[in-house]
């Protein structure tokens, strides 16, 4: 179809009226697009995402205990752990109705027996507090033991076993030997050399050498013997009655 020139003008005009507005929308449409992008980059800032590692880190304390960092792994709850208990042996015995538990409730006393430290042979006898005359001394005196005889160097053994008090030495009467054989029984042993004496707190047997006859300067007149004197619980005792001698015969 063939146009004339009024006609074409027409369309040229429309054309040029669609193609402002075609430039408006293209113009609008550009606008919203940068004003969107301002307003979304205002309202929500870029946060960067750190990638999370499943690897585990590990340390290592002052006490070689390894604990897990917790800022890289989940939490945990605790779980408890069991140590076994083992029963000791003697256990079974306590809680076996075989074996019967005796418990010792007395004990019986031993018997000490008391013998002669020297000889049987008797020089002097215990005067039970009355006094008689002392050829060394020569005066009247109360003799509170009695007199064994014997040799020089003969060996002197206690009257029964027991504990060395102590062991003394005195002008009058030589060396002593002093010991506690239990019950509240204690002797004395008195003339005694220097030799084969015992040491104090030493437990002595009823055979054991505690000394060897020496001399007694109180008593010097007389034949080499030694001298014992007994107490019991502190108070002087006649020895031959303790040994069951007590009809021995002295001078």
């Amino acid at each position: 179809m063939m146009l004339n020139d009024d006609n074409k003008k027409s369309v040229k005009k429309m054309m040029a009226g669609r193609a402002l507005y075609i430039s408006l929308g293209v113009c609008l449409l550009a606008a919203g697009a940068v004003g969107f992008s301002a307003v979304k980059n205002m309202t929500s800032p870029k946060v960067t995402v750190p990638q999370i590692t499943t690897e585990k880190t590990t340390y290592v304390n002052y006490e070689r205990h390894v604990f897990t960092d917790p800022t890289t792994m989940p939490s945990q709850t605790p779980v408890e752990q069991t140590v076994p208990v083992t029963e000791p042996v003697t256990a079974a015995v306590f809680d076996s109705g075989n074996v019967p538990l005796e418990e010792s409730t007395s004990q019986e006393e031993e018997t000490v027996v008391f013998s002669t430290p020297l000889s049987l042979s008797i020089g002097r006898d215990y005067s039970r507090g009355v006094p008689v005359f002392s050829p060394t001394m020569k005066d009247y005196r109360t003799h509170n033991g009695v007199d064994f005889l014997g040799m020089a160097g003969d060996t002197v053994r206690p009257i029964a076993r027991g504990e060395v008090l102590s062991v003394t030495h005195d002008p009058l009467w030589g060396y002593s030997v002093t010991v506690d054989h239990g019950g509240g029984v204690v002797s004395k042993i008195s003339g005694l050399s220097d030799k084969d004496l015992p040491e104090a707190g030493a437990y002595v047997h009823e055979n054991a050498v505690i000394g060897r006859v020496g001399e007694i300067p109180v008593e010097a007149e007389e034949a080499a013997h030694i001298h014992l004197e007994v107490r019991v619980n502190g108070k002087l005792t006649d020895p031959l009655e303790l040994m069951g001698l007590d009809g021995a015969e002295g001078e």
